[in-house]
């Protein structure tokens, strides 16, 4: 949580790699809570055992998120909920997330039917 402290408002810090660190729930919120007011363009949150609260935690914020491009969450353990949560809010208008990395194998047959509906626009 001292990390996600200190993005409040860090403009200058463009890409965040916390991949395999023992990021939970907690550090997702506070992270998800300071990306509306820091410059980040990339977070990486792969090989974290997160669950589909984390997702919503970050869903909940994508479209006040103006700067966050790419998102990654393979290795983790978001479910097809999850996942397509995720893929909901990233297509909504005004999300500025322009690629999300999730755990492949957990994408389902709707998720799945988005993403190709999406790639056609």
């Amino acid at each position: 949580a001292a990390v996600a402290g200190a993005l409040s408002g860090a403009v200058g810090l463009r890409r965040l790699w916390l991949d395999h660190t023992g990021a939970d729930i907690t550090v997702v919120r506070a992270l998800a809570s300071a990306l509306s007011s820091c410059g980040l363009e990339e977070l990486g949150l792969g090989g974290n055992a997160l669950t589909d609260d984390a997702a919503d935690a970050l869903a909940v914020h994508f479209g006040q998120v103006t700067s966050l491009r790419k998102l990654w969450l393979n290795e983790t353990g978001l479910s097809a909920i999850g996942c397509g949560r995720l893929l909901e809010a990233a297509l909504l208008p005004g999300c500025a997330v322009i690629q999300l990395w999730l755990p492949a194998a957990r994408l389902g047959l709707e998720e799945r039917r988005q993403l190709a509906e999406a790639a056609d626009r």
